[in-house]
Order: structure tokens, then sequence, then C-alpha cells
């Protein structure tokens, strides 16, 4: 179907409707302007090559319409948004995600003003003394970190030195 040819008129109402669609999908769903200036730009660049604009209007018009149906069948498919009021806050979350990380590590009391981070800081590090540091000293055992380094004197003390204390 070949579109029939549109009055000066309603060339003028066709764009102004497409720039007002461009509007509404910009600022509705938070797209960037450059979509509607990339329109302008086709429209010059329509009018100086010589192109039915008819049917240039047409295929813009399709094109944001369908741009905006694609929007609307994502705002449709999302889950409804929970309550504020019941949802957690950021740092709630950050909050409780830490916790779920230490729950793992003994509750090691030693000082009754000890937060629960610090006493599971060094129930980790209870486990690490316990369970791994012989396995780190058999990993380093041919590099600069062996067992007989240093560093790794001053960590091995230090490990020791903090589970007895």
């Amino acid at each position: 179907m070949i579109p029939r040819k549109l009055t000066p008129g309603e060339i003028s109402g066709a764009v102004e409707k497409i720039r007002k669609r461009y509007d509404t999908y910009v600022n509705k769903y938070f797209k960037p302007k450059t979509l509607k200036e990339a329109f302008e730009e086709r429209y010059i660049r329509a009018l100086r090559a010589g192109v039915d604009i008819s049917s240039f209007l047409l295929a813009e018009i399709s094109a944001i319409e369908e741009l905006i149906d694609r929007e609307e069948k994502k705002v449709a498919m999302e889950p409804a948004k929970p309550d504020p009021e019941k949802q957690q806050s950021i740092a709630d979350r950050v909050l409780e995600e830490n916790r779920k990380r230490i729950i793992k590590y003994p509750d090691i009391q030693f000082n009754k003003d000890a937060s629960e981070e610090t006493r599971r800081l060094l129930g980790a590090l209870t486990v690490l003394l316990k369970d791994r540091w012989q396995q780190i000293g058999d990993a380093l055992q041919d590099t600069m970190y062996s067992m007989n380094s240093s560093e790794m004197l001053s960590l091995d003390s230090q490990l020791h030195y903090h589970r007895q204390g």
C-alpha cells in the first residue's frame, strides 16, 4: 500500500506528533535525549535528499510507537515492587549479607566488650590456624615466603599469641 501524500499542514502535525512521542519516550522511560536528536537529524537529511516525506514520517511514527510498545511490555512484565516500608535499606541488606558470611566462623568469647564481628574474626583466625596453617606452609615451602621467612614467622607468632591471649 502506497501512502497518500501529506499536505504541508499534515506534515507539520506528523512531525510534531513524532517529537512529542519521543519526548514521552525519553522522559517516561529514562532514555537518552540523543534518540530524539537522531530523529531530527534523519528528518533534515530526508528533506535535503528529497525523500518522500509521507513515507519517511509514516516509518518514523511506526518506529517510535514500536519503541514505546516494547517499553510498555517490559513494564507490564516487571514484578510488582514491594512496599517501600517493608523493603530493607541498602545498608540493612549489606549488613545482613555480611552477617551471613561471618556466621560460619566460631563465636569465640574473649572479652565482654568485643563485638560479634571481632569475636568471629578471632574464630576465623582460629580456623585458619587449626585447619589451614599447615597447608599454607606446605604450599609456600620452596618460596621466599616459606615458614622460615621473617614474614611467615611473624604471622605464625601473632596467630599463636592471639589464640592464647
